[in-house]
């Protein structure tokens, strides 16, 4: 399928803080502290740092062909009946990381916001909106981010702000503690669910305009959105302290609830509801989209659109049972979630890259 919609460099950034935010903005602070303890927010600016390395690997991949997706370029690189193989495992992939964020949505609004409400009102609402999303293509999606960004900015300042008051600094000390192992340790679950889920811009960035500065574009992006992770990390750690940071589902929330300006103005939650609900959007939108994106190239398929409210039902459906307990999400991210991403995110990609690079090489062999 060849894609003919375009984005510009400052959608493409956009875009990358958007997703590499994620629903990380709610959930991260707390596992991090889990190892980290008080040094957690050391542990995020790790995993940023880690991620900038990362990003510039896939872009390093996509400099190889840049006029073709990842799933175009397994096929070039690994063969027809292999590079299928493997697109169907990226394929499933996809499936299952956009099932897991619409059953966060369904969990969060369920034990946070409307508990009486049945998950499933949720989870069906939710990707409806994404459907449309993916129907209206990337461009339209990309003016819609520009868009959720001038208030995702502000929001996010008055959120900063109204807390600033609120930071304990003993919070935060004694800085190691515990050594540098258990903060490295922590680390490995913010590139996880962050850094290494950059892949699936290799889906995407044939879409930019401007391929030339793709790499300083999504560097800006990793870097801006893993800023922001930092800064909220910081917040939970310094405000409310580890012990009560590890021990909150959705960390973030509860620190929202701590904002009490004059008793005027108080629970602002809805504030970083809103924050977590369009970087959510995003995220699950564009692996929506690489689903989209796979199955028409894998099947060879002129147009993906009559498959987007087939497939977004599956979705919902997996959504439904991909997690039967929050205990089984926190084991499944504890136990299996990071090697299941880095072997698609780290190991297939470094094969493609070496073997892409090495029939490179013989090829200008030839032409000398």
């Amino acid at each position: 399928m060849k894609q003919i919609q375009k984005i510009n460099a400052r959608q493409m950034t956009i875009f990358v803080i958007f997703y590499f935010i994620g629903s990380t903005i709610l959930i991260t602070p707390a596992t991090l502290a889990a190892g980290g303890k008080q040094d957690a927010w050391i542990s995020a600016i790790i995993g940023v740092i880690v991620s900038l390395f990362f990003v510039w690997f896939y872009t390093s991949i996509a400099k190889l062909n840049p006029e073709k997706n990842f799933i175009e370029y397994l096929e070039i690189v690994l063969g027809k009946w292999v590079g299928k193989f493997v697109s169907m495992l990226y394929i499933l992939f996809f499936i299952l990381s956009a099932a897991g964020s619409v059953w966060i949505i369904g969990d969060f609004m369920t034990t946070q916001v409307m508990p009486a409400t049945p998950a499933v009102v949720f989870h069906i609402a939710f990707t409806m909106v994404v459907i449309f999303g993916v129907r209206w293509g990337i461009e339209v999606l990309a003016r819609s981010a520009e868009i959720f960004f001038f208030w995702f900015i502000v929001l996010l300042l008055f959120f900063i702000l109204f807390l600033l008051a609120d930071i304990k600094v003993e919070n935060i000390t004694p800085i190691f503690e515990n050594g540098f192992h258990p903060i490295v340790q922590a680390s490995l679950y913010f590139i996880s669910i962050s850094g290494v889920t950059m892949f699936t811009f290799l889906l995407i960035l044939p879409s930019a305009r401007n391929a030339q500065s793709i790499r300083k574009t999504m560097m800006i992006g990793t870097f801006f959105g893993g800023m922001v992770l930092v800064v909220i990390t910081f917040l939970c750690i310094s405000v409310l302290g580890p012990t009560l940071t590890e021990y909150n589902v959705y960390p973030t929330y509860a620190l929202a609830k701590k904002v009490n300006l004059g008793n005027f103005l108080e629970r602002i939650e809805v504030i970083i509801a809103g924050i977590f609900m369009v970087t959510i959007f995003i995220k699950t939108t564009l692996y929506f989209y690489a689903i989209m994106i796979s199955l028409a190239q894998t099947f060879r398929l002129k147009d993906y659109r009559p498959l987007v409210f087939p497939v977004g039902m599956w979705i919902v459906i997996l959504s439904l049972v991909i997690y039967p307990s929050s205990v089984y999400a926190e084991n499944w991210n504890s136990n299996v979630w990071i090697p299941f991403v880095f072997t698609f995110g780290f190991v297939f990609p470094i094969i493609v890259w070496g073997i892409g690079k090495w029939k490179a090489r013989k090829r200008k062999e030839v032409r000398n």
